[in-house]
């Protein structure tokens, strides 16, 4: 059906999740101390995760955490305890279904002294891992899976910004480059959809995958990543506002011209004209170097696609035959053959031509390259859970 930013927002805030009992676990996450005001530990340091408490309401985990809080205080005055609070997790996890680490009805994430910085009350969908159950009730797609967007308010940081990104064991500094999209532009994106098509029904919807900022933390693309909000943190250590400034001026050069490099410990950036330099040795050989999909005609097809052309997917499955090998590629030896490779791949590039924007300024093969992956490592993640059966 047709939905309205206002009802959007009020599905954000509101969610209507399904009916499952459900529990809440609190996580803190712990690092090293770090030394006030030093730089040595980016562009990266590790941490540790540990299980704290099991609570039926919210207000109890609430609690429990300020009790944490408290006693980790005390501990401190004697000196008797030498980790940090990086920060807590309160997830909202479902009884009765099977489920993987990072899946949740909600999730809130706090910072030392137990503030709230960010939730996410998009469910994360259940059963991924499960492809012998997965045909019961309990793991069909919800209501509750569909991101609606944030508000201008809630995003917490913005192209240029820098910040700490939480990937697994490791917290890394990174440039955001592309934040989560608003409850204003899914709106539209949807109304845009469903008018072409001429039908109140989507042929996809967003999702968790969609409430992501975008971040970069190397020289060109290939360093890009998509990493969740609830897991994207401002610096402990404040950058002064001048590097910040121009760091927002480099971005500018994004798509081809943007560089971070690490010197002495630290994140810093480099105008295009070096990068230039640096990246362009054989001017003639760059020139002659053709793209790896044809962006105008995959375009033309993408097109096709949003308006409900299944063969246009068959279509830009072959337009892009070598792009779809050349990702697979780089999985070689992870647990798939060969085929299974090119397959998930090549499902990747086709949910990616579902979900593009050409007005956002990308080039596809630029955007698609992280769902292409994302699709492989589901599959990777999939066969070796099978396997352990």
């Amino acid at each position: 059906m047709y939905m309205t930013e206002t009802s959007s927002k009020q599905l954000t805030e509101h969610p209507l999740h399904r009916d499952v009992p459900s529990i809440f676990l609190l996580e803190v996450i712990e690092t090293d101390e770090l030394e006030e005001g030093v730089l040595s530990h980016y562009p990266m340091y590790h941490v540790r995760t540990y299980s704290l408490a099991y609570a039926t309401k919210l207000e109890d985990a609430e609690r429990l955490m300020r009790q944490d809080i408290l006693y980790r205080k005390k501990l401190k005055e004697t000196d008797d305890w030498m980790r940090d609070v990086f920060c807590y997790y309160i997830s909202e996890k479902p009884f009765g279904i099977m489920l993987s680490k990072g899946e949740y009805l909600s999730q809130r994430m706090y910072d030392a002294e137990g503030r709230s910085i960010d939730k996410s009350l998009c469910c994360t969908g259940f059963g991924t891992y499960c492809p012998n159950i997965c045909n019961m009730s309990e793991y069909d797609r919800h209501d509750d899976e569909t991101f609606y967007g944030h508000t201008e308010e809630q995003i917490r940081f913005h192209k240029g910004d820098i910040a700490e990104v939480l990937r697994g064991h490791e917290v890394r500094l990174a440039v955001v480059v592309g934040t989560p999209p608003t409850t204003e532009w899914i709106s539209k994106k949807r109304k845009e959809i469903q008018d072409r098509m001429r039908s109140e029904v989507m042929p996809f919807d967003f999702d968790i995958s969609d409430d992501s900022y975008t971040v970069i933390d190397g020289p060109g693309y290939d360093y890009h990543e998509h990493v969740p909000t609830m897991q994207v943190f401002a610096p402990i250590i404040p950058f002064r506002t001048t590097f910040k400034r121009n760091i927002r001026v480099f971005c500018t050069f994004y798509s081809l011209n943007f560089l971070i490099s690490e010197k002495h410990g630290i994140i810093r950036a480099t105008t295009s004209k070096n990068i230039k330099s640096m990246t362009n040795n054989n001017s003639t050989t760059n020139k002659e170097k053709k793209p790896i999909i044809n962006n105008d005609e995959a375009l033309r097809l993408i097109d096709l696609i949003q308006q409900g052309d299944t063969n246009a997917e068959n279509d830009l499955a072959e337009l892009g035959t070598v792009f779809i090998k050349a990702v697979a590629k780089q999985y070689v030896g992870k647990g798939l053959s060969d085929e299974e490779l090119i397959a998930a791949s090549r499902h990747g590039l086709i949910r990616a031509s579902h979900k593009f924007d050409k007005s956002r300024g990308f080039t596809f093969a630029a955007y698609a390259v992280w769902w292409m992956r994302e699709a492989i490592l589901q599959k990777i993640r999939k066969t070796a859970k099978e396997t352990e059966k």
